[in-house]
């Protein structure tokens, strides 16, 4: 009796083992790619914001100091729009550090594009 005893605790303790090797072969992969994907989100989400927070300041900025002087004078023609929106990107991407550019390059391809929407967005919501 004490024999089987001994056998049934062994085998017991081999498929507990098994089940556990299996079980973190299985579940490891999956909670590393959650954490990569949720960093990853996480990453693109701060950049996301400080892109944003640079866009509105450095579009208020252009406002101040340049748009608002032009239309007090009559001044502020399409070749003055296009001037005011190459000074704001301009800021913005002096502004802008490696890490953020490269998040929204990897995110969304094309960081001049992804600026000027955003930018003109930015210009559209101050205006309101």
């Amino acid at each position: 009796m004490e024999t089987w005893n001994q056998v049934l605790i062994a085998i017991v303790s081999g498929l507990v083992g098994l089940v556990f090797t299996v079980a973190s072969a299985l579940l490891v992969p999956m909670l590393v790619a959650w954490l990569k994907s949720k960093t990853k989100n996480e990453v693109l989400g701060n950049a996301i914001d400080r892109a944003g927070a640079i866009i509105v300041k450095a579009a208020n900025k252009t406002t101040q100091t340049y748009v608002e002087a032009l239309k007090k004078a009559g001044k502020f023609d399409k070749a003055a729009q296009e001037e005011a929106f190459k000074m704001t990107m301009t800021a913005v991407l002096e502004l802008l550090n490696a890490e953020t550019k490269q998040a929204i390059i990897d995110t969304y391809g094309d960081l001049e594009k992804w600026l000027t929407t955003e930018i003109e967005s930015a210009v559209f919501e101050a205006k309101k």
